[in-house]
């Protein structure tokens, strides 16, 4: 799939029954979510994307200490390209850095992780229960 607003791909990660669960982005960290209820009815959530390191759905200090050694050089990780230039750098930490207080302030007291439900996709995805359009909900 690709957005309109960027041109860049995005991948489904479908399950057997062909029903979208996940968005990811190239370099493989998770984009949004999907659950559907007992009708079908998705339940969108934003995942915090790049910087998720370990694919938790928080900017832990796991995450942290993987950007800071993938900047340094002594890792690679796709997901540490915080800005999709092709290399990690002083700047994809600055990025992380700015993101990370936000949605660490997003933490649920259960440990399930910072995703925020939304109504719609933000990701522009259309494709959602059994291969049926956003709109046919």
């Amino acid at each position: 799939m690709f957005r309109d607003s960027d041109s860049r791909p995005y991948y489904y990660v479908l399950d057997r029954m062909y029903t979208v669960r996940k968005i990811i982005d190239r370099a493989g960290a998770i984009v949004e979510s999907y659950f559907y209820d007992s009708y079908g009815q998705p339940h969108v959530q934003e995942s915090c994307g790049r910087g998720d390191m370990n694919d938790d759905s928080s900017l832990g200090s796991t995450d942290t200490s993987r950007v800071a050694a993938a900047v340094a050089g002594s890792i690679w990780d796709p997901r540490a390209d915080m800005d999709d230039d092709g290399n990690v750098d002083a700047n994809d930490q600055k990025i992380y850095n700015n993101k990370q207080p936000i949605w660490d302030s997003f933490s649920l007291s259960d440990g399930t992780g910072p995703t925020v439900n939304h109504a719609f996709s933000v990701a522009d995805q259309l494709k959602l229960h059994s291969g049926n359009r956003l709109s046919d909900f």
